[in-house]
């Protein structure tokens, strides 16, 4: 801890005032020196008007030694001010380090005015799996899928263009005159739980040789045959059941076969039947016990839908845990059920069908499954999180 003494304060501002670089396009908001006979300190807050979609960023430093130049941070440290700090906490955390650190010394602190995060997970962060053929947030720099030609097997990852759309140009570009499959779905959640399917012939479909991208409603969709495709994922999203969100884009409709779209380990398993069938027209469980689950009977699969399945982790009907269903903004009929349903074991997550057991495909698209360890629902995101998606894909007419 030092301060100057009497007299010694501001001895050295003017060597302070040549390292601020004040000015037009200035960034530096803070340059403090302190020698064992005095100091040297300026300030100044740049904050001002943010541009539209942009934030500011401040990053604090020190380095022992006096006169240290704010042009390099070679040799300094970051203070570990969140960098969305505001110039007050950016002032408060520099006069903690006078209380801490001795001199000789220099500070210097830096605003920059970045383009700001956006996106659904930006708007809605959280998520503990995401997958989709768009940006998900604009934080995100990793690609939306790896794909595999056929002409030669060869591989690509596929990201997104300026828009935050998939890389539709990078693709056709590597498919051109052959058919494509995915063979890796990543996740964008930061997570790294990236969807699987490592056989060739059990990956879905992007892209077609005579016509090209596959689409839903005019976006890139993933055509999962209904006979052997599938995606895996080795790591569960949690040890223990609890609250959960499954937010899904897809066109799988009724077919004579059972189908299980989605299945993580103690997150939701959900089922689609036919009219006849026990689970009926669609099904959901909490993947927790075995022979307990959500029927809604009513539920309209026919074409693309929004589907957002949401357990606050306490709530139980007729002792089954109590799965709310919402399919284009309205809430589902629900009948809770205690009858034949498998709870699947540890390891056991899969898009598009049931791995362990090799089955139940889907024969339809999928564009984006987005996966939360809480209830959205509850915590009143759904109807927003609604709107992000419905205002990209144009399922329905709110």
């Amino acid at each position: 801890m030092w301060a100057p003494g009497k007299g010694y304060h501001q001895r050295y501002r003017t060597e302070a005032l040549s390292e601020m670089f004040v000015g037009v396009g200035a960034t530096v908001e803070l340059y403090y020196t302190a020698t064992a006979d005095g100091d040297g300190y300026v300030t100044q807050d740049l904050t001002a008007a943010v541009g539209d979609g942009n934030v500011e960023e401040r990053v604090l430093y020190y380095k022992a030694g006096a006169f240290g130049d704010s042009g390099t941070t070679v040799g300094y440290t970051n203070a570990g001010l969140a960098t969305d700090g505001t110039y007050a906490e950016m002032l408060t955390a520099f006069n903690n380090l006078l209380k801490t650190e001795s001199a000789p010394i220099t500070i210097y602190a830096t605003r920059t005015e970045v383009a700001g995060r956006s996106g659904l997970l930006a708007d809605y962060p959280g998520a503990a799996a995401a997958y989709s053929l768009r940006l998900l947030d604009t934080n995100y720099t990793g690609s939306a899928i790896r794909v595999r030609r056929a002409s030669d097997n060869a591989e690509q990852d596929i990201g997104f263009d300026a828009g935050g759309d998939l890389d539709t140009t990078a693709l056709a570009t590597f498919c051109s005159g052959t058919d494509g499959f995915v063979k890796i779905w990543y996740c964008q959640s930061g997570n790294g739980n990236d969807a699987e399917q490592t056989t060739a012939a059990n990956q879905p479909k992007i892209y077609d040789s005579s016509t090209g991208v596959i689409t839903e409603n005019g976006k890139a969709a993933l055509d999962f045959d209904g006979t052997n495709d599938g995606f895996n994922c080795s790591t569960d999203l949690r040890s223990s059941t609890g609250a959960s969100t499954v937010i899904m884009v897809r066109n799988v409709p009724i077919i004579n076969e059972i189908q299980n779209v989605f299945l993580f380990y103690k997150v939701q398993r959900h089922l689609i039947d036919d009219f006849n069938g026990p689970y009926e027209e669609m099904s959901i469980s909490t993947n927790n016990t075995a022979d307990e689950f959500t029927k809604y009977a009513s539920a309209d699969l026919n074409g693309q839908r929004l589907f957002i399945s949401s357990w606050d982790g306490t709530t139980q009907d007729t002792g089954v845990d109590d799965v709310v269903l919402y399919i284009d903004g309205t809430s589902e009929s629900r009948t809770n059920v205690s009858q034949g349903f498998g709870a699947t074991a540890t390891g056991t997550n899969s898009i598009g069908y049931r791995h362990d057991t090799n089955s139940l495909f889907c024969d339809g698209t999928i564009q984006e499954l987005i996966v939360y360890l809480d209830d959205q629902d509850g915590a009143g995101n759904r109807t927003g999180i609604e709107t992000n998606i419905n205002d990209y894909y144009s399922i329905y007419t709110p």
